[in-house]
């Protein structure tokens, strides 16, 4: 089991207000499988990825990435479970502008029992996975936004982590360049014993996932 979630809270205070956005959320995540979360634009699906990513804490509850309760982690321990055991993809991509796809890549890779070769070849490696090899010295602006979205999951895969989330991955994609980058998330789920979890609002379809669940009036349920 890579990931355990029992019993999430999440709700966001104004000065008179309680937002209550997330309740009672439970599930699990095992590798080799990816995961489907439906839900409307505002549903909370991007906070939900947060609190799995440790980057935000729950209310209450627990989320166990392997054996940790990520909420009761430090803030340095978390940064490296990021760094290296679990990957966010962001809508936005976050490739740094002024560098080529190539020194985004090694940027995304953190080990220093790597040498520089190493990691190259890893990249190199993974950009041919996602048949962008020969876009490796192009700069993120002179990018498709659907090759620009291939760029970010290899990189996020320069790590080889264990959970890998997806905001919305196919949301501003044309049809054609959607289904290429499912194809590729379900093929990593599979092949690579990935634990794969991906947000969308209907656009990704339901087939091509292990499991399914819709995110509705703060609540979550088995489709």
């Amino acid at each position: 089991m890579v990931l355990k979630v029992r019993n999430v809270y999440k709700s966001f205070h104004s000065r008179h207000h309680e937002k209550k956005v997330l309740q009672n959320i439970s599930f699990t995540a095992q590798s080799g499988n990816l995961i489907l979360i439906n839900g409307k634009s505002g549903a909370g699906k991007s906070v939900l990825l947060s609190l799995l990513a440790g980057i935000e804490k729950p209310d209450s509850g627990s989320i166990y990435f392997n054996d940790c309760n990520l909420p009761e982690l430090s803030q340095k321990r978390l940064s490296r479970i990021r760094a290296t055991g679990i990957r966010l993809i962001f809508q936005n991509h976050n490739l740094i502008e002024s560098w080529n796809v190539l020194e985004n890549m090694i940027a995304g890779n953190i080990n220093n029992k790597m040498t520089r070769k190493e990691k190259i070849d890893l990249a190199f490696h993974l950009l041919t996975l996602f048949d962008i090899k020969e876009y490796h010295n192009y700069t993120p602006a002179r990018l498709s936004m659907g090759q620009q979205l291939r760029v970010t999951i290899a990189r996020a895969l320069m790590v080889k982590p264990e959970l890998l989330l997806a905001d919305e991955p196919t949301g501003e994609l044309d049809n054609e360049t959607g289904e290429l980058i499912i194809q590729h998330l379900t093929k990593l789920a599979h092949t690579e014993k990935l634990s794969v979890i991906v947000t969308s609002h209907g656009l990704f379809p339901q087939k091509s996932a292990d499991k399914v669940f819709l995110l509705k009036n703060t609540g979550l349920t088995r489709e």
